[in-house]
């Protein structure tokens, strides 16, 4: 096996080789116990761009298996301040063969999509065992927050004007498998939907899988209860 991973602190390209087959169950262990998928190249055709995007998911839903506490640790941080969480839950044993690089801004959201995945589809304890602070847009982020923290928000706030629009179309792009036409339907009701968004005067350029970071957070950190304000007593 010859596999690497490389988290940066800023945004940079996914890269992947053609990965070998694997069966459900890992050969290299001796056994025939079951243990989380590693990332490998889908049988279905991809764009390099959704290649990108399909391998990063894939690799998330190891990780989220694989290191689930080191994971739960690091989604429960601030964006800029858990690049060494991720680093920790990262593991060359979620890739089957190559190479990945990415920026834990990327894995960030597609752990984040992933676990909203799983909630949706029922998987018991999903938020009781990767819990977050819910959305709370009073909280911006302070002057000196870092670059990665003020776009993390902007992208959350963005998302949330989107979804009051395309809310089913957003959950949709999650929801759905890289590159079907499934989900290139969905792309194409919520793109049209940016534009009124983003503030006047301002131009901005999104990739796909800034979107689907972004979307895949802000949908499950929706899910999570609202804290209750306790009042004090005035007497």
């Amino acid at each position: 096996m010859n596999s690497r991973i490389v988290i940066a602190g800023i945004l940079t390209a996914l890269a992947a080789v053609p990965l070998a087959a694997q069966s459900r169950y890992e050969k290299d262990t001796g056994s025939q116990i079951s243990i989380p998928e590693r990332a490998k190249s889908p049988d279905r055709k991809l764009s390099e761009e959704e290649l990108g995007r399909e391998m990063m998911n894939r690799y998330a839903r190891c990780i989220v298996d694989r290191t689930s506490g080191k994971v739960a640790e690091a989604i429960a941080l601030k964006p800029g301040d858990d690049i060494q969480a991720f680093n920790k839950a990262a593991t060359d044993e979620c890739l089957d063969s190559g190479r990945m690089q990415f920026s834990a801004s990327v894995l960030r959201g597609a752990v984040f999509g992933e676990l909203y995945r799983r909630q949706q589809k029922g998987v018991k304890d999903v938020v009781r065992k990767f819990p977050v602070q819910p959305l709370d847009w009073s909280a911006a982020p302070p002057p000196g927050a870092s670059e990665r923290a003020r776009a993390n928000y902007f992208l959350l706030w963005l998302s949330d004007c989107v979804h009051g629009s395309s809310a089913e179309a957003m959950r949709s792009v999650v929801m759905n498998p890289v590159g079907s036409k499934v989900q290139q339907a969905a792309y194409s009701a919520v793109i049209p939907m940016l534009g009124p968004c983003i503030p006047e005067g301002q131009k901005l350029s999104f990739s796909r899988s800034m979107l689907e970071s972004a979307f895949g957070e802000y949908l499950y950190r929706s899910q999570v209860p609202a804290i209750p304000v306790v009042k004090e007593d005035s007497r």
